[in-house]
Order: structure tokens, then C-alpha cells, then sequence
């Protein structure tokens, strides 16, 4: 099974909004997933068996994510929802 976790700037809307909508598509499609603020993602118990860590926020937001999945083989994918986000790949 495929898990993927959202690391997200609690003090976005958007960003708390697209968490919400990503659980609730995971929930409904079987996908295993958690959801913590970016700079409580290490904090995950998990954070090794999880397959992908999707970070909802600006470029702040994903430098606090990367520092937590740093040292372990997840792949990390950017969804800016900040004002600039030059290390996101992705927009809302």
C-alpha cells in the first residue's frame, strides 16, 4: 500500500483547505495518509515507510519539510500556496 503524508503551513487557509481535500481523496481511494505541520514533520513515527511527502505552503514551508525527509528515501513534491514559490514544482 502507498502512503503518502501532506506537510502543510497550518497558518495558510488554502494550504489547510488542500489538506483536507488530500485526506479526504486518500480516504476514499484506500490510500494511507497523515498530515502535520511542516515544521512537526519529522515528528511523523512513520516518516520512514512513507512513500511521498506532498508540502502544501510557500517556499518556507517546503525547506522545513526537506529538512525532515532529508535523511530517509521519500520523494518530496512542492505545492506552493505562497506568495513566491520558487522550490515548488506545483500550484493549487
Amino acid at each position: 500500500m502507498k502512503r503518502i503524508g501532506f506537510a502543510y503551513n497550518p497558518t495558510s487557509e488554502m494550504a489547510v483547505e488542500l489538506r483536507e481535500r488530500a485526506l479526504g481523496w486518500c480516504d476514499q481511494n484506500g490510500v494511507e495518509a497523515w498530515a502535520r505541520p511542516s515544521e512537526a514533520t519529522a515528528e511523523e513515527p512513520d516518516l520512514q515507510r512513507t512513500d511521498a511527502v506532498v508540502v502544501l505552503g510557500g517556499d518556507g514551508t517546503f525547506l522545513r519539510a526537506a529538512q525532515a525527509v532529508a535523511d530517509t528515501d521519500t520523494a518530496i513534491l512542492g505545492v506552493n500556496v505562497g506568495k513566491i514559490g520558487f522550490l515548488s514544482k506545483a500550484e493549487h
